[in-house]
């Protein structure tokens, strides 16, 4: 016997509230990546918390920025130089 599951009003409204936060993200020209999608529909699916979602997300985001700043780092020397002398002391051919 198979039970149908009553649709809840708060996970519909937060799906709404997804889907309306991922579209204006794309009208903005920063449409999010596949992975990024599917971290949030792992969010909804798996119901978790919006602390717990926080955190996930400021860790995400910093990876992703620590990946940025070792990209531009690791740039030919002939492209140019970073800014910050320290910075580039730093992270120059890791």
């Amino acid at each position: 016997m198979s039970r149908s599951k009553t649709p809840d009003p708060e996970n519909a409204a937060a799906r709404a509230r997804c889907l309306a936060a991922l579209n204006m993200e794309e009208i903005e020209g920063n449409p999010l990546t596949a992975e990024e999608v599917a971290m949030f529909e792992m969010f909804e699916r798996e119901g978790w918390t919006l602390e717990k979602r926080r955190v996930t997300i400021d860790d995400y985001v910093a990876v992703a920025r620590g990946a940025r700043a070792v990209a531009v780092a690791d740039m030919p020397d002939e492209l140019g130089a970073l800014p910050d002398k320290g910075l580039e002391e730093h992270f120059r051919g890791r």
